[in-house]
Formats: structure tokens, C-alpha cells, sequence
């Protein structure tokens, strides 16, 4: 594989390893990296809201692609529980794709605590479906670190699109999720239902959008 970015773009992304946790660029409601970018001067906002029994998490993020192999983005989330609401921290990252719509490196940092990590992502067309797969290493509060990896197969029905991913923390599975998405003109809406595998584990429901403010 021959990489034909600028040095500039590559020293773009470093930075932004060393600067900037976790805001996961995949395609909603899912959480495995895949390896699609944006589009040089996309810009894309994203609303989402995961819930269960106990408590709420609503947040906002905003990307853009600063070139076709490069996007950057920054994300918020606000808690809600026991009828109060409390800001729950800020996120920036980039997704450099390395091999276009197939092979891409996304790093995440915390913007107001220690904490940053590093994916690597493969995507594969399957026919009328595709396989997503990540892998990556984070670096907590503390000075904790641990590996995490998804992996989700999509497709689509008309305009509907759907389907499951599982995500894992070191060598086991910890959660699924299946989801929904279609389309209201610009906007994508998303809906999604998870769970985990250990007991105790409470089943979270998740909906979304999506909407380009400048589509290609």
C-alpha cells in the first residue's frame, strides 16, 4: 500500500493523536469504526440519545472532512438522572483513512481529563452487504489501559437500512446492538436497541441523526 497524502496531512494526524478519547465516528447507531470519511469540506452534525431504565445520555458532535482522507470531529454529552442533568464531558477526533472506504486509523482524546486511544478499522463489501471490524487500544484516568474491538455487518432494504454489531472489551464480548436507519430528505434517523452479556447489564435504547449542513 502507497500513501500519496502530503506530509502535512500525515503530521495533521499525529497531532491530533497527541491532542485530542472516545467520540466514535461510525455510522450511527453503531459504535464499530469503519472506514469511510466524510468528503474534503463536509461537514456533518450528529444528535443522539441512549437510555435506560436508570438514566440518559444526550449529546451533539460536529465533523468535518478536511480533505477526502482526513476528518475531524468534536462531540459532547450531557447526563440525565434522577431528574437532573449534569455535563458529562467533551471529546475530539480524527479518522485518517490509510486505504479509501477500506482501511482507516481513528484517534480520540478527552478534552477536559486523561484519556486517548487509538483504532484501527476495516471495512469489506459483501455483496449487498457490508462488514465492518475494529480494534483498538485506549489509555484511561489513571493511567489505564485496555483494548477494545466491534464488529457489525450492514445492509439495506429500499431505502431502510439495518443491522448488528457486537462490541468487546480485551478477549470477550461485552455488548450488541441492532439497529435502524432511514432517511427524511437530507436528515438520517436512527434507532437502536442493545444490551450486554453479563448479568445486571440493563438493556439501553438509542435513537439519533444525522443531517450534512454542505452534502457533497
Amino acid at each position: 500500500m502507497v500513501l500519496t497524502r502530503t506530509p502535512r496531512l500525515l503530521l495533521a494526524a499525529a497531532l491530533l493523536v497527541v491532542w485530542f478519547p472516545r467520540f466514535s465516528s461510525a455510522a450511527r447507531p453503531f459504535t464499530t469504526e469503519d472506514a469511510g470519511t466524510a468528503g474534503s469540506r463536509v461537514t456533518e452534525l450528529e444528535a443522539a440519545l441512549d437510555m435506560t431504565h436508570e438514566s440518559a445520555c444526550s449529546g451533539f458532535a460536529l465533523s468535518r472532512g478536511l480533505s477526502g482522507r482526513l476528518d475531524v470531529g468534536l462531540a459532547f454529552c450531557l447526563e440525565h438522572r434522577d431528574g437532573g442533568s449534569a455535563y458529562d464531558g467533551a471529546e475530539a477526533s480524527f479518522k485518517l483513512a490509510l486505504w479509501p472506504e477500506h482501511v482507516a486509523l481513528a484517534g480520540v482524546a478527552a478534552l477536559n481529563a486523561p484519556g486517548r486511544g487509538l483504532t484501527l478499522a476495516w471495512s469489506q463489501g459483501l455483496g449487498t452487504l457490508q462488514l465492518d471490524a475494529s480494534l483498538g487500544s485506549f489509555l484511561e484516568l489513571g493511567g489505564n489501559a485496555h483494548g477494545e474491538w466491534g464488529l457489525a455487518l450492514s445492509g439495506a432494504r429500499g431505502s431502510i437500512g439495518m443491522g448488528a454489531e457486537l462490541h468487546g472489551l480485551q478477549d470477550e464480548a461485552a455488548t450488541w446492538l441492532v439497529g435502524l436507519t432511514a432517511p427524511m430528505g437530507a436528515l438520517a434517523l436512527d434507532v437502536g436497541l442493545g444490551g450486554g452479556f453479563h448479568p445486571g447489564r440493563d438493556l439501553t435504547v438509542v435513537a439519533g441523526m444525522t443531517l450534512p449542513l454542505n452534502p457533497r
